[in-house]
């Protein structure tokens, strides 16, 4: 029975430690990775951040209950890159994705 409430406190305290992590991918243009990394990583609740300067992509994961899109954007937007959220529609915003704030992300692909 101890064994049993033990595993059991154990996958309780491992959910709490992952509820809501998200990862969310930036189209972006990125002349510079170094500073990408630093304004974004910089933002509390930002767990990681990889940069793909070929294919201009940005993932982040975060803790979707510490910050928002909007704040990674607007990190992204200070290091001087315009981006925009991928799975965002665009098509009806006007101007476009890069004048306006990202929403919820789609994550249908």
């Amino acid at each position: 029975m101890k064994k049993v409430f033990i595993l059991l406190c154990s996958a309780f305290m491992a959910a709490n430690l992952f509820a809501g992590t998200k990862s969310a991918q930036f189209n972006a243009m990125i002349p510079n990775k170094k500073a990408v990394v630093s304004y974004v990583k910089g933002i509390p609740g930002v767990k990681s951040v990889k940069v793909d300067q070929k294919k201009g992509v940005v993932t982040v994961k975060y803790n979707d209950k510490e910050t928002t899109l909007a704040n990674i954007s607007g990190a992204m937007s200070a290091a001087g890159i315009q981006s925009s959220s991928i799975g965002e529609n665009c098509a009806l915003k006007p101007g476009g994705c890069l004048n306006n704030a990202p929403t919820v992300t789609n994550t249908m692909r």
